[in-house]
């Protein structure tokens, strides 16, 4: 189901869409996922107290779940609608190379470097280095990213 019909697919998609895709995604995670567990965390008032804050299990117990999350996150809304949140606003769509209907371990797999700032980087520098529009995880994966230029659906997904 995606929120809406595909009428016109371009098969390059311009990486600053991509990227601004992915600040929008970050801006819903960090309101939606990491403020409501920030209240179960002692805010620190000093360097020492950041210090010690960081290596708490807390923190760590915190850390994970939020990379959990985030993970699910991107996974789910990619696998049941083709978009996260950052993708429907740059009007950009997941789809498997196989031509069949995206799987929940493809849409893991190709988010897995989310996880980490410094695996994106170097996902996003294959994508680069190689000048193609797949990401290295994208390519084991086997999805693409596609730019679509219609919103017929969209209205029919939040009113129905």
């Amino acid at each position: 189901m995606n929120l809406f019909e595909v009428k016109k697919i371009l098969p390059n998609v311009a990486l600053w869409k991509r990227i601004i895709a992915y600040l929008i995604d970050l801006l819903v995670i960090s309101f939606v996922i990491m403020t409501p567990l920030m209240r179960f965390s002692e805010q620190p008032n000093s360097f020492s107290e950041i210090f010690t804050s960081i290596t708490s299990q807390e923190t760590i117990m915190v850390s994970i779940i939020v990379s959990l999350l985030s993970l699910f996150y991107w996974s789910f809304l990619e696998y049941k609608f083709g978009q996260s949140v950052g993708k429907i606003i740059m009007k950009l769509s997941v789809r498997s190379s196989l031509r069949k209907k995206l799987t929940f371990t493809q849409t893991t797999i190709r988010n897995i470097t989310k996880l980490s700032t410094i695996l994106i980087i170097l996902d996003t520098l294959y994508m680069l280095y190689k000048k193609g529009n797949q990401r290295y995880f994208e390519i084991i994966s086997k999805t693409k990213v596609i730019e679509v230029k219609a919103w017929t659906n969209y209205s029919k997904f939040y009113f129905s």
